[in-house]
């Protein structure tokens, strides 16, 4: 129609520019024998291009699809991996409560006949947490929650080889949970659930520092145990957690104080021990811990 126009301007100004215009058209290209519109240029260049941009859409189709895949396969994952953990837990609470059911309990704890039969039963929540320590150190996972689970597993394995009778390796497991205790505590300074397993970790180790005749060190975690639950006692006065581990820690220094027959030194422990147990009892008067 552009070659027919009758108006001189308004036709192709050579037989060339007709010629290129055809050649144009035959490669694909949008022709000059009108303004191009955007959708115009947008058909001549998919058309052109048709082979490439097909190679293109499988490709991206593909690479959604995978992303797709690996986000579904990332949430299955982690929900697994969630309920792994949980599943983990109800084991870890349900060792602990036999071992406590049966460390605690009056008739098997203060029956000289019945040592053997208390033993037997503490070794299989013992060998549940050296399992659970075993496995958690061979996984060599760094995340500071990690870390916290395999210190928490050893210190449970210490306080039941403690009351199986052996001393000398319930010191070794808690000293080995403090060892990664404080590794924790120094690179997450602000956690405070850290800086409390720290305390419980010190305390664990000044106690069997104590039985098997160590004083000197005994006194000296006791302290640092002290040291950290008197400040976190005081920054977070609403917790009576903070303040019943406070508590507890100035009666085990106490508890020295009397064998080195100080007994000016542990009455002032013993009786600001009573002064934050009071604090704890009085956020929860029916704890019975607290009480």
């Amino acid at each position: 129609m552009k070659s027919l126009e009758k108006d001189r301007t308004r036709r192709y100004e050579t037989a060339n520019g007709f010629a290129r215009d055809i050649q144009r058209y035959l490669d694909g290209d949008p022709v000059e024998a009108c303004p191009p519109s955007a959708t115009y240029k947008l058909k001549k260049f998919t058309r052109k291009h048709r082979v490439a941009l097909a190679t293109a859409g499988a490709f991206a189709l593909l690479l959604v699809t995978a992303t797709a895949i690996s986000v579904s396969l990332a949430v299955w994952a982690n929900r697994e991996r969630v309920r792994a953990l949980d599943r983990e837990q109800m084991a870890i609470d349900a060792a602990k409560r036999f071992g406590d059911v049966v460390r605690d309990t009056p008739e098997l704890k203060n029956n000289p006949s019945l040592a053997p039969l208390r033993a037997k039963l503490l070794k299989e929540p013992q060998a549940f947490f050296k399992r659970l320590r075993d496995r958690l150190q061979a996984d060599r996972q760094t995340t500071p929650v990690s870390l916290a689970r395999l210190a928490t597993a050893s210190f449970a394995l210490g306080m039941l080889t403690n009351e199986i009778g052996d001393k000398q390796d319930a010191l070794r497991a808690f000293e080995e949970s403090l060892a990664i205790f404080e590794r924790v505590a120094r690179k997450n300074p602000s956690v405070t659930e850290f800086q409390s397993d720290l305390a419980k970790g010190h305390n664990g180790v000044g106690n069997m520092q104590s039985v098997t005749g160590r004083l000197v060190g005994a006194l000296a975690s006791c302290e640092q145990a002290r040291a950290i639950n008197e400040r976190l006692a005081r920054e977070h006065p609403e917790s009576p957690d903070f303040a019943n581990s406070l508590g507890g820690t100035l009666n085990n220094i106490a508890i020295r104080d009397l064998a080195e027959r100080q007994f000016d030194e542990a009455r002032a422990k013993l009786t600001r021990a009573i002064e934050w147990q009071r604090k704890a009892r009085a956020a929860n008067p029916n704890h019975p811990t607290y009480r």
